[in-house]
């Protein structure tokens, strides 16, 4: 019958070791081997070492963490006046998670015959789950970050988060998110909501609504504009907005306007929007009209731009009981515009509908403007409501 005596169980340490190092694995263990008599034993012994999770409980294979028995190895020992050392371990490293649990214990065999009672592993051997701590806590206890949550190789040593989501989290606008942190391509989740995110000039086309699924993002509820950048895409910004006026025109006419008589073109009050130099726009005019007051007043109009501006313009509309609105169209939006007649309406205080539809393009910057007059003189009225719309060719 053999019996060990324990002379010391700790940390195999091989050589000084940095703050940052690595745990090695690796528990020196020390000890008296005696026979039956309390003689020193000599010679090479095969052990099997064995770390369980009880005391006295059964500790037989498969070991593995989560089983009674966590950890095994075999080793052949030299022992020396009953005097042996070994580093456990060395054979089959021991995981950290080994000691997930404050209560573990060294089983030993020596040549077959298992020695009894099992040795209480203290403090020393659960520094090993240093290495794959679970949470990290504050002062109080709370914990401050689940470490099963962050993902190997999230987290790099700059202390950066180079992987991984943040999931329903408020982010502060003093939080200070460099903008050089954001990936060229990426995904806003579903539902996200970004109070601020401040980005500067020169990396305005970081995160762009391209990378944004669709319907995430809403301009209007969290505070980000779009803004064009010379392509078509657009990007988001936080020190400067998009202008739709940059891209697309939407004006209202707000009060009717009235021409009491004459045939002379007038520019429209409200109707007019501005272009800069060569741009073209593709735009439409869409105008309730009453010849109030006359049976005969009919209709002109006019594209008001500037001298070598160039343009295609087509007026058509609709009348009461399906009578014929003939069309027109012209290629002159100077200075001086052609206008563009019908002279079949018919009746008094009779609203109709007129559309001039078309594209300009501007050689220096100006306006485009509405000019209309009755063609037979007489009281005729654009009313409020009336409207155009214009969208500049590859603006948005």
């Amino acid at each position: 019958m053999s019996k060990i005596i324990t002379l010391t169980l700790g940390l195999a340490l091989a050589g000084a070791l940095s703050a940052s190092a690595a745990v090695p694995g690796l528990l020196n263990f020390q000890g008296r081997l005696l026979d039956s008599s309390k003689l020193p034993r000599n010679g090479d012994y095969l052990m099997s070492f064995k770390i369980c999770n009880s005391l006295a409980a059964t500790c037989s294979a498969p070991c593995a963490v989560g089983n009674p028995c966590l950890w095994t190895e075999n080793q052949t020992v030299t022992v020396t006046n009953g005097v042996f050392a070994v580093q456990l371990g060395a054979v089959a490293a021991i995981d950290g998670a080994v000691f997930a649990a404050d209560a573990r214990y060294l089983e030993i065999a020596v040549a077959g015959e298992t020695l009894n009672p099992r040795e209480r592993l203290t403090a020393g051997p659960y520094s090993f789950k240093a290495s794959v701590a679970d949470t990290i806590t504050d002062n109080d206890g709370s914990a401050l970050l689940r470490i099963s949550s962050v993902a190997v190789g999230a987290i790099n040593n700059e202390n950066q988060i180079v992987d991984g989501i943040i999931g329903n989290a408020d982010i502060s606008p003093a939080a200070a998110i460099a903008i050089s942190k954001l990936a060229t391509t990426g995904t806003l989740g579903a539902n996200v909501i970004v109070s601020s995110l401040a980005v500067a000039s020169a990396n305005e086309n970081v995160l762009s609504l391209s990378d944004t699924v669709t319907g995430n993002v809403s301009t209007l509820r969290h505070g980000f504009t779009p803004k064009a950048s010379g392509s078509t895409t657009q990007f988001l910004r936080g020190d400067a907005s998009w202008a739709p006026a940059a891209t697309m025109k939407f004006v209202i006419k707000e009060a009717d306007e009235n021409v009491p008589s004459g045939t002379t073109l007038q520019n429209d009050d409200a109707l007019s929007f501005a272009v800069a130099a060569g741009e073209t726009w593709i735009f439409e005019f869409r105008l309730l009209v009453n010849n109030n007051n006359s049976a005969t007043p009919d209709w002109k109009a006019a594209i008001l731009g500037a001298a070598g501006w160039t343009c295609q313009v087509l007026q058509s509309g609709s009348e009461p009981a399906g009578t014929a609105f003939l069309q027109d169209d012209t290629t002159d939006c100077d200075a001086a515009p052609t206008a563009m007649t019908n002279t079949v309406i018919s009746g008094s205080a009779i609203p109709y509908n007129v559309y001039l539809q078309g594209w300009i393009t501007a050689s220096t910057a100006g306006n485009v403007t509405l000019q209309w007059a009755p063609n037979t003189s007489g009281s005729l009225t654009v009313l409020k409501g009336s409207y155009v719309i214009a969208q500049k060719a590859g603006g948005i």
